[in-house]
């Protein structure tokens, strides 16, 4: 959990509203909601450009451990080749750096399914207020300030500081692994949650709302929210896995 999130479970609604630059009654402004979608980027969760088969290749050949097997399979072809030996060690060499290259190749694979789930399960529409008016957006022009609508069944967008709540539960086993809903509340944190399960007056993009309904503000949305960086550091993860 970041800083920033900590710092603004502490606030009550009025500071929050004055710390984001919005209004919890009216929302943002349609211009204000444009030049912070500019700012901010879309909603949505993203991963760098995949490269060609023929760059992720090269780039798991050019790492230390890569370099030295390509080195000692040169050098033992080499010797098979001048000494008239057996050219067993250099084809079991050559095995093991095309496993290893295969093996990456598969970690990032998956990376990038997992990235096309999580895309696949991201809501198209959420119920937000901008100038004083409830009204229907693509969940994608969500931005930092933004007021929205959530009730039992909803996907949570993006991640949010609850402001108002009516008997509010949330699934966030996407994030915690918690299976039993959580309780949540509008109410300021005495003290800084240390873990996302016990940030009681947030919602998680990725979540879901079990029962109860709220009103929350925005405060993070795209690879900026938990799961976005959740999502960042497992591709990371895997990518420094596969280059060993």
């Amino acid at each position: 959990m970041t800083t920033t999130t900590k710092h603004l479970t502490r606030l009550t609604p009025s500071d929050l509203a004055a710390e984001l630059t919005t209004n919890t009654k009216t929302g943002l402004t349609a211009k204000e909601a444009a030049a912070r979608l500019q700012q901010n980027g879309r909603n949505q969760l993203t991963a760098a450009k995949k490269p060609s088969l023929f760059r992720q290749i090269g780039h798991h050949l050019s790492d230390i451990t890569s370099l030295i097997l390509l080195f000692a399979v040169g050098l033992s072809a080499y010797l098979a080749l001048t000494t008239d030996s057996d050219w067993t060690k250099t084809i079991v060499i050559g095995a093991i750096v095309i496993l290893n290259v295969v093996i990456a190749l598969y970690q990032e694979h998956s990376a990038e399914k997992a990235l096309a789930a999580l895309k696949a399960m991201t809501i198209q529409t959420v119920t937000v207020v901008r100038e004083g008016k409830t009204q229907t957006i693509q969940a994608a022009e969500l931005v930092p300030g933004d007021l929205i609508l959530l009730k039992a069944g909803d996907a949570v967008p993006a991640d949010a500081r609850i402001i108002q709540s009516q008997e509010l539960e949330a699934d966030e086993a996407i994030l915690t692994g918690e299976s039993l809903g959580v309780t949540k509340t509008s109410e300021a944190l005495a003290t800084a949650p240390d873990d996302l399960g016990d940030a009681a007056n947030y919602i998680f993009s990725g979540t879901a709302i079990t029962s109860g309904k709220a009103t929350a503000i925005v405060t993070a949305t795209g690879m900026d929210t938990e799961l976005g960086k959740l999502l960042h550091c497992s591709i990371r993860q895997k990518a420094d896995d596969a280059t060993g």
